[in-house]
This record gives C-alpha cells, structure tokens and sequence, in this order.
C-alpha cells in the first residue's frame, strides 16, 4: 500500500496557491536553506494573489501570520521564532547572481531589502528593482504550486525541481521518441545553482563577474574555500541521491534521472544529463512509439544507439536491445549507464543479455552503486494545474497527434 502511494501525485489542487516565479530568479546563483526558499515562495504567491502591498516607490511587501507559517512550514510553534530570525539575517545579507545566457548581461541584487516578525506577523519587502519580474511579469516564468513547494523536506529537491521544470517545457529539449525532455548542466555551474558551493564567497563573486561572456563556472567553483561537494561522489551522495529524486516524483509531477558524463575516457564528471518526463505521459507513451515510428526511424534509432554504446554490437542484437525497450531511448541509456556501472567490476558472459534483464526491470545506477530492480511506476492522480499552464501546450498536440497515429494502427490491425 505505502509503494502504491508513492507513485501518485499528491494532489495540490487548489489553483489558488499557484504563483509565477521569473526564470530568472529560478536560474539565479545563490545559496539558501530550505526555509529561506519557502518563505520566498509565499511572498512570491502574496504578491501575485493580490495580497502584497505595492509602495508608490515599486517596493512590494509581502505579510505572513504566525498561523499562516506554521501550517506551511509543518514546524512547532516553539521552534518558529528562531526559524525565523535566522532566515531573516540570511535573506536580507544574501546577494543573488542573475544572468541572461541569451542577452550576455547579469546582475547581483539583494532580493530581499528588510525582513522583519512583530505582534505576531512576518513580513519581507523585495527590492524594487526586481518589480517588473515579480509584481508585473508577463513571460519568461514557470508556474509553481505554493503547497508543493512548501512540502518539500531537501532544499536540494526544492531547487532541482524549480530548476529542471524552468527548462522541461522547450520542445528543442525534448526527445520525441522518449517524451523525455533531455536537459544539459555543466557540474560546476549546477553546483552554484542548485546551492551546493556558496556563491556570496569574495573569490567566487570575483570570478563570475570577470567574464564579460559566460561566466567561469568551473573557476568559480575551483577557488571556493568550501570542499564539501568537490568530488562527484560527495556531490552525488548528498545532492542528487535517490531521496532528493524519490521526492520529486512522489511530490510533483514529473519523475527524474540522469547519467554523470565524463571528459574522455576515464575522466572525470563534467556534465549531468537529466532525464525529465511528466507522468501523464508514461501510459501513452510506452504503447505509441513503436507503432508511430516508420522502418527508416527504427534504422536511425540503431544507428544512434551504435554510436554510443561502449561495447561492440551487431545491428541484429542493437535491435533486440531496442525491441525490448520499445524503442524508447531514455530506457537504453539507463541499461547502457548500468551495464557501464557493473561490467567496470565484473564480467559479463552475455551483453545482450544484460541490456534486456536491466530494461525490463528497470535497473538504476542513480538509485544504487550496483543495477537495483525498481517497480514500473504506475500513475493514477495526475496534477490538475498541469495542463493549464501555456508553455506546456506544444507537447501535449505532440502526443495527442502520436494517439491519433496508434489508434489508426489499431484501425489497421497491425501489431503494438
């Protein structure tokens, strides 16, 4: 019963707590604690409810009850007060880095101008600056959902979810034969975002404004005093383990993987591909795919997983690997992360073999050091903003189109 309830999404139903949050903001580089990240989630939502005072000058004021945090944060009532105050000298002592990747430009700004609590209220004023990406946003946001995000336990699940969902909605990112939207981060510049390395360190802050271009992502994180993440392994076992992504999929609505890529043969971890899906889409997808790709599609998905896997096979067995996997990418790249994972220590008679056993049980190196059976999650809540938002309007015409073209194979009598 308790791995049933899992796999559904909590329903957060209540629109009323959906709020904008600017891009922006999401991809700015900062280091916050779970708390601090919660109360900018409530002025956020007071400010786009109406709620926030608004000064003549732009400055907006957000106003929380005691009650109201409480309820939100699940914490005592004895403890809250110190919660507070610690949040406050953080927030209002916290510049933020923001960047335009697109325009070149960035900015360091301290979102938060004053905090304070008095006869029982906690109120925040936010720069006026940061108005037109806050009280007056128009585009360039992500809609978030104030209960979600305030049930969050990880300051880690917080910010991967906030920032892997800013991204998961471009159609350039998404892999049609997967519906996974496949998302990029450099270690570095992913350990600034996400928190894990303190950007308000002096050599740091002297390292992301030298560049007139990119930011040094990976300087910056070199000349950082604080080591606690330097190695992939640490970052790994504190940030992106299996608790941190157990909770995003149990809390919201979409499920993450990924896959550590190296410089190089035996280098080290630069980058993490992520693996994003949106659970509405598992059931259609896993019956459509096969059937909506043409034979040439089918020949270019083996040619495409021939190029990747490290050991040497022919196209007849690529092809049974990819039968099993339904011609579903995402699933071969999580077999190929396995088989790498456990042939570096062990040999292994039949590699085919391996590759069909790991998808069909779904063996995954981010949840353990060694190929693990997890469960096939199945979905039966799905989050009921979800298909209100606009920007995710492109993938669902996407599926809806490949349901139109498998249920015309079934009007044809051809095989799923």
């Amino acid at each position: 019963m308790e791995s049933e309830r899992k796999n559904e999404i909590v329903a957060y139903n209540n629109t009323y707590y959906d709020y904008p949050k600017s891009n922006f903001l999401i991809s700015a580089v900062y280091k916050s604690t779970l708390y601090e990240n919660k109360l900018m989630a409530m002025g956020l939502h007071s400010i786009a409810s109406g709620q926030a005072e608004i000064t003549p000058e732009g400055y907006m004021i957000a106003r929380f009850s005691h009650a109201q945090i409480k309820r939100l944060f699940n914490v005592k009532s004895s403890g809250l007060y110190d919660v507070l105050k610690e949040s406050a000298r953080r927030m209002i002592n916290r510049p933020i880095f923001m960047e335009d990747e697109i325009d070149k430009r960035f900015k360091y700004i301290n979102a938060v101008i004053d905090a304070q609590y008095e006869d029982g209220i906690f109120s925040i004023r936010f720069h006026k600056d940061l108005k037109p990406m806050i009280a007056e946003i128009k585009e360039n946001f992500t809609m978030l959902n104030l209960e979600m995000m305030a049930s969050f336990k990880s300051v880690y699940s917080f910010r991967l979810y906030e920032l892997l969902k800013s991204k998961a909605y471009d159609p350039k990112k998404s892999n049609p034969r997967s519906g996974s939207f496949e998302i990029h981060y450099q270690l570095a510049e992913l350990k600034l975002r996400i928190g894990a390395v303190n950007s308000d360190l002096t050599k740091v802050k002297r390292v992301l404004e030298k560049n007139d271009k990119t930011p040094d992502y990976e300087k910056a994180v070199e000349v950082a005093d604080e080591k606690t993440y330097d190695s992939w392994t640490n970052f790994k076992n504190k940030v992106l383990n299996p608790k941190v992504l157990e909770e995003i999929a149990e809390k919201t609505e979409m499920t993450v993987s990924y896959i550590p890529l190296k410089r190089g043969k035996g280098g080290k971890v630069h980058e993490v591909l992520f693996y994003v899906t949106y659970k509405e889409q598992n059931t259609k997808k896993e019956k459509i795919i096969a059937c909506s790709l043409t034979d040439d599609e089918k020949d270019d998905f083996i040619d495409e997983v021939h190029g990747f896997l490290d050991v040497k096979l022919k196209s007849k067995d690529i092809r049974k690997i990819a039968e099993a996997a339904e011609y579903d990418m995402e699933k071969v790249k999580k077999a190929n992360a396995a088989y790498e994972a456990y042939s570096a220590n062990n040999d292994v008679e039949n590699v085919v073999g391996f590759y069909i056993k790991a998808i069909q049980e779904d063996y995954d190196v981010t949840k353990s050091q060694k190929p693990k059976k997890t469960k096939s999650q199945t979905f039966s809540k799905i989050y009921p903003s979800f298909n209100s938002f606009n920007q995710f309007e492109q993938r669902d015409y996407y599926w809806d189109a490949l349901e139109k073209k498998f249920l015309a194979c079934d009007a044809r009598g051809e095989k799923r």
